[in-house]
C-alpha cells in the first residue's frame, strides 16, 4: 500500500488521521495503529511517533510562505505535583551535609538508621544545623524510606552546583610508563593474606588546589583492613616515600604487595628502587594511557 500512495498523499493522510488518533482512547490507539500501519506501510513505533508530534502549519501574511512546527520540539510540560515535601528535602540536604557530602548511593543506605538518631538527638543541636522548622512526622520518615537512589541524586544535584562541591584529582601520570619500569615480582598476590596493601594520596587541598597543601598518604591491608595514615608536607618522593617507610615500621605483619595508582609520587624510579630492595611486589591498580 505504502508504494502506491504518494508522499503527498501520506502526509494528507497523516494529518487526517492524526487528528482521529489524538481523540481516541488508549485502547482505541493500538486498533487505529494497527489499520493506520496497513495502509501507510510505515512501522508501527515510527507511525506512532509521527502521530504523536504537532502538525501545525502557520501561514505569514501577504508571503505565501508555510512554516511547519519541529515535529522534535517537545510540547508543554507536564504540570505533575511534588510528591517529596520541602520537609524531606531539607532532611536529606542536612544528613548530607553532615556526612561530608556523601554519595547519594551511601546517603540513602544510611536513612534506615538514621531516622532512629534523628528523633533522639536532632532537637539538641536544631539551633546549629538551622532544623528548627523541619519535623520528623510520620510522613516524612515514609517519604525516607521509600525514595529512590534517582531521586536523592536530582535534589543533590541543586545543592551541589550551590556549594561547588566537586573534587579536585591530583594524580597526574608519572615520567615513566610501565614499560619502562622493571617490576618484579617476589611472591604472588594474594588477597587473603594479611600484607597486600592499597596506597592512596588524598589532597587537603579545601577545594582550591593552588599553591602548597598537605596530603595523606593512606596504606590499606586488603586481608584485615588495618589501615595507617601519615601526614605529608607535599606530593614530594621524598616526603612520601619516607612517611611509607615510617608505615611500613608500624605494620603488626610484614608488608607483602603494594598496589597504587598511576601517580607520579608512586610510579617512579624511587618506588622501584624502594620494592627491590625492601622484595615488596609492586603492582597498578590503573592502567596508564598513553597520550
Amino acid at each position: 500500500m505504502k508504494k502506491e500512495l504518494m508522499l503527498r498523499e501520506r502526509k494528507k493522510l497523516l494529518l487526517i488521521m492524526e487528528k482521529n488518533y489524538r481523540n481516541a482512547s488508549k485502547s482505541s490507539k493500538g486498533m487505529l495503529l494497527n489499520t493506520y500501519t496497513v495502509i501507510l506501510g510505515y512501522s508501527r513505533k515510527y507511525l506512532s511517533y509521527l502521530l504523536s508530534q504537532p502538525q501545525k502549519q502557520v501561514k505569514l501574511s501577504g508571503s505565501g510562505f508555510i512554516l511547519q512546527a519541529d515535529p522534535r520540539k517537545k510540547g508543554k510540560p507536564r504540570d505533575r505535583k511534588k510528591i517529596y515535601t520541602e520537609e524531606t528535602i531539607r532532611v536529606i540536604v542536612f544528613l548530607w551535609r553532615t556526612y561530608d557530602y556523601v554519595n547519594s548511593k551511601r546517603l540513602h543506605a544510611m536513612f534506615q538508621n538514621q531516622i532512629v538518631k534523628m528523633e533522639q538527638f536532632y532537637r539538641v543541636h536544631q539551633h546549629e544545623w538551622e532544623l528548627q522548622q523541619v519535623v520528623l512526622n510520620s510522613s516524612v520518615k515514609q517519604q525516607l524510606i521509600k525514595i529512590s537512589i534517582s531521586t536523592i541524586e536530582r535534589i543533590l544535584a541543586k545543592e551541589r552546583k550551590r556549594w561547588h562541591i566537586k573534587g579536585c584529582p591530583h594524580t597526574k601520570p608519572g615520567s615513566l610508563n610501565k614499560t619502562q619500569i622493571p617490576i618484579r615480582t617476589y611472591c604472588m598476590w594474594n588477597e587473603n593474606r594479611p600484607g597486600f596493601t592499597e596506597l592512596d594520596l588524598v589532597g587537603h587541598e579545601g577545594g582550591d588546589n593552588r599553591g602548597e597543601f598537605c596530603f595523606s598518604l593512606d596504606v590499606t591491608d586488603v586481608c584485615t583492613g588495618w589501615t595507617e595514615t601519615r601526614a605529608i608536607r607535599n606530593k614530594a618522593q621524598v616526603h612520601v616515600f619516607a612517611a611509607l617507610r615510617e608505615i611500613q615500621g608500624r605494620l603488626p605483619f610484614l608488608l607483602k604487595g603494594i598496589d597504587s595508582d598511576n601517580g607520579s609520587e608512586f610510579i617512579n624510579a624511587e618506588m622501584v628502587r624502594f620494592c627491590t630492595e625492601e622484595q615488596i611486589t609492586f603492582t597498578r591498580g590503573r592502567v596508564q594511557l598513553q597520550k
